[in-house]
């Protein structure tokens, strides 16, 4: 039974985490090297046919500039018409170590495929067939056999059902999809069609994966293993997650969660199955059990994640999330401090917009000086409105941000030097001026350097969702552009309010009070126990359980 045994069900028979060695927190060198940074890759099925799985990928992943050894295995082809690929006709053909074996076959050849990797010493295998537990039945219990024949080997899997995997760094490119979005997110997921809404509104956002891994049915490695893991990879500063639900394993889930935070790297989850209906169907597609939502919220609350509703809310969060770290430490307010906005727009709509959003969301307007409001007074076209605070700022009159859009730049610096401005937020139109694009760019750049200098800038813009090259230029300097205020105040109030690192705000583990009145007494505040431990503290003050043994496999 897993530590979170009260709170998250576990499917009797699944199988345990992984070998010795290579639990939730483990670095980039763990055992799971063999699977997420192959050296030798063999896809059994592959194909001649461009459309045929074993043939995409095998193309993908050469293509992406993968320096390791790709070979392709189907007994029926002689050559792929692909030069990097060496074809052979069986796994035992190929007279070094794998280190892993994509099985695109299908369901009903997979069982063996695995028995033959074991004998062979294949490192690691992923699995794409569907078709396994969450079926039932004799599905689930070939699935049980596959893992344990895996586990006595030494041999780790990925799947079943699983959509494949991407490592930018090592050019791999697993999955049904070429082109993804590079950057510092690793994305975790329990489902495809999820992981593809995700790919396109963050290629939108300016977000981009570092890796991305679809852990499928989780009958070896799972979420909690894959967190602790992606802490400790120099090339993810986020972790992403959508999650539908455990299969055991839950103290690892929770220890990958407490890695990520030591490690400084947010966790913004996307967690499903919040109806009983969506509940149900969760079980028929990757055979997880969902649990309550409020044991969830709970998990996430004391790892200090950050629960999302939407693959738009994810995507918007990491954007700024990213926009926001990425200054964090270097400006004049520690990070949680970055509250008050001093706002620029070229409308008065977006203005009143902008400031109902961020109060709303309850963030404050910064009050600049009266040095800084006399120089913006210099600044600004003389019949712009002017507030008493000069916050926000409306430059939509004549000489203006339709005359010279870099005036917006102009008054963003002057404001950022202020000590009471934390972060700028520009409103409106940008890079919607085509007849000054030049202008625009220029605007673009000098806000890219001001953001980069330590005062955060976010930008919302009716055009953030366009090809605008001013818009793409500050996406590609790590400046967050999103199209509405709504959702831009909304992504930067929970941005702000991740807690950070463990030992900034961290939430200790249950520890014994002080007087030691009562055996087995915590210390105030939420936290989640072993069975073990509660039901001992239970019975010690007098509430009868029924006998309960607490096994590991």
């Amino acid at each position: 039974m897993s530590e979170l045994a009260f709170a998250m069900p576990v499917e009797s028979g699944t199988a345990e985490p992984g070998p010795a060695g290579t639990a939730a927190g483990a670095g980039p060198r763990s055992g799971l090297d063999a699977l997420l940074r192959p050296r030798v890759i063999a896809v059994v099925g592959a194909s001649r046919d461009p459309a045929k799985w074993g043939r995409r990928i095998l193309e993908y992943t050469h293509r992406a500039g993968y320096r390791g050894t790709l070979y392709g295995v189907n007994p029926a082809v002689g050559d792929l018409g692909l030069p990097a690929v060496t074809v052979v006709p069986a796994l035992a053909e190929i007279d070094r170590p794998i280190d892993l074996a994509v099985l695109a076959r299908p369901a009903s050849m997979t069982p063996g495929l695995i028995d033959e990797c074991a004998d062979l010493g294949v490192r690691s295998v992923l699995i794409t067939a569907a078709g396994f537990g969450e079926l039932g039945g004799e599905h689930l219990a070939a699935e049980r056999r596959m893992a344990d024949r895996a586990r006595a080997a030494g041999m780790r899997i990925l799947g079943p059902n699983t959509f494949g995997m991407f490592v930018a760094a090592d050019g791999i490119n697993l999955t049904p999809r070429e082109h993804v979005p590079a950057g510092d997110v690793a994305l975790l997921s329990q489902s495809g069609n999820v992981v593809v809404a995700l790919y396109e509104q963050a290629r939108q956002a300016g977000v981009g994966f570092s890796a991305c891994v679809g852990v499928g049915n989780q009958i070896d490695v799972g979420l909690g293993e894959l967190l602790g893991y992606f802490a400790a990879d120099p090339a993810s500063a986020m972790v992403a997650l959508y999650v539908e639900g455990l299969r055991g394993a839950g103290e690892q889930f929770r220890d990958g969660l407490a890695a990520c935070r030591a490690a400084g790297k947010p966790v913004v989850v996307l967690k499903s199955g919040r109806s009983a209906q969506a509940a149900s169907a969760i079980a028929t597609h990757t055979g997880a059990l969902a649990s309550d939502g409020k044991v969830w919220q709970a998990v996430l609350d004391d790892a200090g994640a950050i629960r999302v509703d939407s693959t738009s809310d994810m995507t918007d969060l990491l954007a700024v999330l990213g926009g926001v770290r990425g200054v964090r430490g270097r400006g004049r307010v520690p990070g949680r401090a970055l509250a008050r906005a001093m706002v620029l727009t070229d409308g008065g709509g977006d203005s009143v917009l902008a400031i109902d959003s961020l109060t709303g969301a309850g963030l404050a307007l910064a009050a600049p000086s009266a040095q800084t409001r006399a120089e913006l007074d210099k600044l600004i076209p003389q019949n712009a409105p002017r507030t008493p605070a000069r916050n926000p700022l409306t430059l939509d009159t004549a000489g203006g941000v339709e005359d010279d859009p870099t005036l917006l730049a102009r008054c963003a610096r002057l404001a950022a030097q202020d000590e009471d401005v934390d972060v700028i937020v520009v409103g409106g139109l940008f890079g919607g001026y085509p007849r000054m694009l030049d202008a625009e760019i220029a605007c673009a750049a000098e806000l890219a350097e001001l953001h980069g200098s330590g005062c955060p800038v976010l930008v919302q813009s009716a055009f953030a969702l366009s090809d605008s090259e001013p818009v793409e230029r500050l996406k590609r300097s790590g400046v967050p552009v999103l199209p509405t205020a709504e959702r831009l105040a909304c992504a930067l109030a929970r941005a702000l309010a991740w807690p950070g690192e463990a030992g900034d705000g961290e939430v200790a583990e249950p520890t014994p009070s002080a007087d030691g009145q009562a055996a087995g007494a915590v210390s105030a505040g939420p936290a989640v126990w072993s069975a073990e431990r509660s039901a001992g503290l239970l019975r010690q003050h007098g509430i009868a359980l029924p006998p309960m043994t607490v096994v590991r496999t």
